[in-house]
């Protein structure tokens, strides 16, 4: 029973995360080969701006993606990457109007991109452009962010880190 629940959630987020990529994906008849048909479409306004959008992440229960963009915010020069934040609405099947995080993740005049979080939602991994591009950790708690902290040997060096991934164990 359990891991018919396991995989259900796993389906969810798949089907998330496409959806979110704006991937919908169309099985052709298994005639001749089992070619799939592939449609890319927006994810959508409230994600999708005339600016970059990259690196989502994705809650284990598929209703919070935190997502870098380089849209303009606190910074008054664009082009700064900083983190936001949106909820999927289960009612109308989209994500809500994204936000920035607060300035404890995206720390003003450096480049501030989200990498991972913690299946629980807890933990948040952060890339930041200070000189040698390091990741950094930040811990929910309540409804707050922690300061994010500089994670340490061997996970940091003195070459750029900028990505990385959290297992559930």
């Amino acid at each position: 029973m359990q891991i018919i629940t396991i995989s259900q959630k796993i389906k969810k987020i798949f089907y998330l995360l496409l959806m979110m990529l704006g991937i919908i994906i169309q099985a052709k008849s298994q005639t001749d080969d089992d070619s799939v048909k592939v449609t890319i479409t927006n994810a959508g306004e409230t994600i999708n701006t005339a600016f970059d959008e990259f690196a989502p992440v994705i809650s284990a229960d598929g209703l919070m993606m935190i997502f870098t963009s380089r849209r303009p915010g606190m910074e008054s020069k664009q082009g700064m990457e900083n983190v936001y934040v949106s909820y999927y609405n289960d009612t109308t099947k989209k994500w809500t109007e994204a936000k920035m995080m607060e300035k404890t993740i995206n720390q003003p005049g450096r480049n501030n991109s989200a990498i991972a979080l913690s299946n629980d939602g807890q933990r948040m991994l952060l890339y930041r452009g200070d000189p040698d591009g390091n990741i950094y950790e930040s811990i929910l708690k309540g409804v707050d962010w922690s300061e994010p902290v500089k994670l340490p040997a061997p996970i940091n060096s003195n070459k750029q880190e900028s990505s990385a991934s959290i297992s559930p164990d």
